[in-house]
C-alpha cells in the first residue's frame, strides 16, 4: 500500500524550525484527515501540536519521553479533531540518513497500542527527522504491536 502524507508548507516550516531549534531531541504531533483505498492511503495534515519543554518527562540529545499528562492531552486533541496521529521527532546526529534508534522502536511500538485504543483504531504514523532525511513507520488498519 502506498502512503502519502501531505503537509502544508506553513506547518512544515514550523515543524522544521521546532525540531531543529537546538541540540536536544524535540517532538511534535501532526493531526491528519485521511482517505483510504485498496492501493493507497492519503493523509492531509490539518494541524500541529509542538510539545513544550515542560511536557517532557525526559528530554536530552538522545532520548525523549512524554509526561503522562501530555500524552493524554495529545490524544484528546486527536479525538476532538477526529484525526489520525503523526508522531514526529528529531535526531540531531551526524549520520547520513534518519533512522529509528532501538529505544525509538520499542517506545513507538508500545505507544501504537495506546493510540489504537484511544483513537478507535485510526492510523498512527511515527516519523524521525534529521537535517537531511526522514524515516517513517505506520500502523494502519487492524494493527497489532
Amino acid at each position: 500500500m502506498r502512503v502519502i502524507i501531505n503537509i502544508p508548507e506553513e506547518i512544515k516550516q514550523t515543524l522544521d524550525n521546532y525540531l531543529f531549534q537546538n541540540r536536544l531531541e524535540q517532538g511534535s504531533f501532526l493531526f491528519a484527515v485521511y482517505k483510504e483505498s485498496a492501493e493507497e492511503i492519503i493523509f492531509d495534515v490539518i494541524d500541529q501540536y509542538t510539545v513544550p519543554r515542560k511536557g517532557w518527562q525526559v528530554q536530552s540529545s538522545v532520548h525523549l519521553e512524554l509526561k503522562d499528562t501530555e500524552r493524554a492531552k495529545i490524544m484528546k486533541l486527536a479525538r476532538d479533531k477526529k484525526c489520525a496521529l503523526i508522531d514526529c521527532h528529531s535526531h540531531i546526529q551526524l549520520d547520513r540518513y534518519a533512522t529509528f534508534s532501538p529505544s525509538d522502536r520499542a517506545g513507538i511500538s508500545e505507544f501504537s497500542g495506546y493510540v489504537k485504543w484511544k483513537l478507535d483504531g485510526k492510523p498512527y504514523i511515527a516519523m524521525v527527522f534529521n537535517e537531511t532525511s526522514v524515516d517513517a513507520v505506520g500502523w494502519i488498519g487492524a494493527f497489532d504491536n
